[in-house]
């Protein structure tokens, strides 16, 4: 499949994250010579890179309940903590997918055959031996139903609330090696992918590689910039976005929370 580069107008990856979270319902709650603030519930994005314009801004918005925020540059997050707006601290790299389709192998297929419940809009569906394993067991892909919360939340450090609502909103995905669970991945309320786990068992057989291809070519069928937030020192899932073609932006996306 040729990959031809998105077009979008008015785009720009150094801040796809914020487009994307309006494209999921956020709104821009600032917008100025600074730069724009956008909140979805508790969660806010911004591209305003001046810390004294953030500390200036902040305390003035209508939205009091945020819990989380993702800010460009690491002297804006520091500021954010120091002034006791926020606690902790979470530096990651943001990594785009910037082309227009992805390449699937001519193996894979998607239907809704197979579908468990009707909430599957897609069951991708191929063969264990295209993903470098020698289980000849066919491996199927398809949406999380809220049964699979406890397998899921044994194998992810998320809390048990949040994995609840995002298997509720149809963002989770779960990995099945013939009859066995062998890991998910999904996508994040502020729209990155994410939360992706092989478990143990089914590890080194490019199983990581075949779930993230997945998503960012639902992503892309969906009209959305697949993009994902990768911790500095997340050396293996750096390499894996690269070998799919994803590109690391320039500015971190440095995520605050209380």
């Amino acid at each position: 499949m040729n990959k031809e580069l998105l077009k979008k107008e008015n785009i720009n990856y150094e801040y796809i994250d914020i487009q994307e979270l309006l494209s999921h319902g956020g709104k821009t709650v600032y917008a100025g010579p600074e730069g724009r603030i956008v909140v979805l519930n508790d969660t806010l994005l911004t591209d305003i890179d001046n810390s004294e314009d953030m500390l200036r801004i902040y305390p003035q918005l209508p939205a009091k309940d945020i819990e989380l925020a993702c800010v460009h540059n690491e002297e804006s997050a520091l500021a954010m903590i120091s002034a006791g707006l926020f606690s902790g601290i979470c530096r990651t790299h943001q990594w785009v997918y910037p082309h227009s389709s992805f390449p699937c192998n001519e193996k894979t297929s998607y239907s809704n055959e197979n579908a468990v419940s009707a909430s599957d809009s897609c069951v991708c569906k191929t063969s264990a031996s295209d993903t470098n394993t020698n289980n000849q067991a066919d491996c199927i892909i398809r949406t999380a139903d809220i049964s699979e919360l406890d397998i899921i939340s044994q194998h992810s450090d998320e809390s048990l609330s949040y994995l609840e609502g995002r298997i509720k909103s149809q963002a989770m995905k779960i990995l099945y090696v013939g009859n066995e669970a062998a890991g998910f991945i999904g996508t994040h309320e502020a729209g990155s992918i994410g939360l992706l786990q092989v478990f143990p068992a089914f590890r080194r057989h490019g199983y990581a590689r075949l779930l993230e291809s997945y998503m960012i070519d639902q992503q892309l069928r969906s009209g959305h910039a697949p993009f994902m937030h990768v911790v500095y020192e997340n050396e293996a899932s750096a390499k894996l976005q690269a070998s799919l073609g994803a590109v690391k932006c320039t500015h971190p996306a440095i995520w605050i929370f209380k």
